[in-house]
């Protein structure tokens, strides 16, 4: 199947083919983004936040779940295994499982922080990348790196003071600070987190990927490779 969506409806279409399977009815406001689909049911987020599971061989919306994205007008990350799907948005992560039944939302305490990046590793496991927020200010890198964390994940904000010259890595004014939470995927509970930095350089969050149940962060000259048990 191949899914697109209009500023009026959903629509699937066989790949062979190109005839419409179904098509799912949507008004302009809640006009859907980018989603995923796994086997017989597909994910999408609508304009407003809420999430949709649709059954992919007929159309039917199986569930509609609103309220849990604070960040309804930011993209969320979609993760799936055999039997749940998993969602982040830049505050918190929540599993349902494929009746649409919310199975846990995620015990974060630290709620300033920003989240960037949502893995599945091994059989077990969610990591969650974030990035550290002090007080009323981020640190931040120059703005012309290139490595820079997508804008529509940073919200703005003032450039803080330039260190002076033999400031160190470990130099809290000078450098970025991320924080990985690993999370027990059957009940969302924290199990281990660790601060990454201050670094010097950002981490190039949409490069995260995990490989051999190793999660591998790359920033501008190192590779961090980090076990995912």
């Amino acid at each position: 199947m191949l899914f697109h969506a209009s500023d009026r409806a959903l629509t699937a279409r066989y790949v062979a083919s190109g005839d419409i399977a179904w098509r799912f009815p949507m008004s302009p406001s809640a006009l859907a983004r980018p989603g995923r689909a796994i086997g017989d049911q597909l994910a999408i987020q609508e304009l407003t936040g809420a999430v949709l599971l649709i059954d992919t061989r007929s159309g039917e919306v199986l569930n509609r779940r609103s309220g849990l994205n604070q960040d309804e007008n930011r993209p969320l990350q979609i993760q799936t295994d055999d039997d749940r799907w998993y969602f982040m948005s830049s505050s918190q992560a929540w599993s349902v499982d494929t009746t649409g039944h919310l199975v846990w939302r995620d015990a974060l305490s630290d709620r300033p922080a920003q989240l960037l990046r949502l893995h599945l590793v091994g059989d077990r496991h969610v990591m969650l990348l974030s990035l550290v927020r002090r007080g009323d200010r981020r640190i931040r890198a120059k703005r012309d790196d290139r490595l820079l964390p997508p804008e529509d994940l940073l919200p703005a904000e003032p450039e803080p003071e330039r260190p002076a010259r033999g400031g160190r890595e470990g130099d809290g004014a000078s450098g970025w600070l991320y924080r990985l939470y690993l999370l027990d995927r059957p009940t969302g509970r924290i199990v281990d987190q660790r601060d990454l930095g201050p670094m010097t350089e950002p981490i190039d969050a949409a490069r995260a990927v995990v490989l051999d149940n190793h999660l591998i962060l790359s920033t501008a000259t190192k590779t961090i490779v980090i076990p995912g048990s």
